[in-house]
């Protein structure tokens, strides 16, 4: 009986079954227990981990997640005028922030390749790579209101998937530097964290701004917990959409035992299907994922992909 599983074990058929938690996080993720499967990353070695997680012979997985979630989410919510404009104009919103933070040395920086510096396309490698990667973690750490010293404690613990610390040495200064001059070039955050923090204290909670859930106290009004709230709680919210429309394209067993939706971690989701339609139905997931909510500027796309293992999509 299910029971008398343990912790970590396989069960008899070969499958192994997380147990999901009738409590939510308060911002309404979903989360997991023997084992978390959700707390199987790619980095810290981890990713290796997810290829023990494969697709039994005839069958192929299919995964997709959604396309830089928060920051499209604060695009439409927040409207920040150079985020809006860069999905809007196809530029990857990482690139945007490197060079106005480093200018015409990430244009001349190495990894741009033989088509050269581009808005709209990713470095592969080099020194270009390096500052649109600082570029990015100083946003995600910066974003819910943190201060400098906090962001180069993000920026210099922060490891590469190949668990290397690259930024370990960056001072204080420099991501102080760097932190003024974001700010300088998008003084639409501060604006917006003063709107969330005038509208916390007047209402005392906070809308997510798809469903219209209501935070709770948020620690009594704390910075990053007030601005923090509606843009996760917003993307819990896509993905149940999201997975709705999943369940309906890939019911529960539609091609024989174990197919369907088999794994949702944050913003992805993976599903079992026959190998034979995997192109396709990687394609299908991707449709299923991309959703444009009512008064939204821009809409929340995914990217799909299908392989053998769990560490493939």
């Amino acid at each position: 009986p299910p029971s008398q599983h343990k912790k970590g074990l396989v069960w008899p058929d070969g499958r192994v079954r997380s147990n999901w938690n009738a409590h939510v996080t308060s911002v309404g993720r979903l989360s997991s227990s023997g084992p978390n499967l959700q707390n199987i990353g790619n980095r810290k070695g981890q990713g290796r981990l997810k290829t023990i997680f494969a697709a039994p012979t005839g069958r192929m997985l299919i995964g997709a997640d959604l396309d830089q979630a928060h920051l499209r989410i604060i695009a439409n919510y927040w409207k920040i005028p150079m985020l809006l404009e860069a999905f809007v104009e196809g530029k990857d919103p990482h690139n945007t922030l490197a060079h106005a933070t480093f200018g015409k040395a990430f244009e001349d920086a190495t990894g741009w390749g033989v088509e050269g510096f581009d808005l709209s396309r990713k470095p592969t490698g080099g020194r270009a790579k390096s500052m649109r990667d600082v570029a990015k973690t100083l946003r995600y750490a910066s974003i819910y209101g943190a201060n400098p010293t906090t962001v180069w404690q993000v920026i210099t613990s922060t490891e590469t998937d190949d668990a290397e610390l690259p930024y370990l040495k960056m001072s204080i200064r420099e991501v102080r530097h760097m932190h003024q001059t974001w700010l300088e070039t998008e003084p639409e955050w501060a604006e917006q964290w003063k709107r969330m923090m005038k509208l916390y204290e007047q209402r005392g909670h906070i809308d997510e701004p798809v469903f219209g859930r209501r935070s709770g106290s948020l620690s009594d009004g704390k910075l990053n917990e007030v601005v923090n709230y509606p843009i996760l709680a917003a993307e819990s919210s896509l993905m149940r959409v999201a997975e709705h429309r999943v369940m309906e394209a890939f019911p529960f067993g539609f091609a024989g035992p174990g197919t369907g939706m088999i794994h949702q971690c944050h913003d992805s989701i993976t599903v079992e299907v026959p190998e034979a339609m995997a192109e396709k139905a990687a394609k299908t997931l991707e449709e299923c994922m991309t959703i444009n909510p009512p008064n939204w500027n821009i809409p929340v796309t995914a990217e799909g992909d299908y392989g053998r293992t769990l560490k493939d999509v």
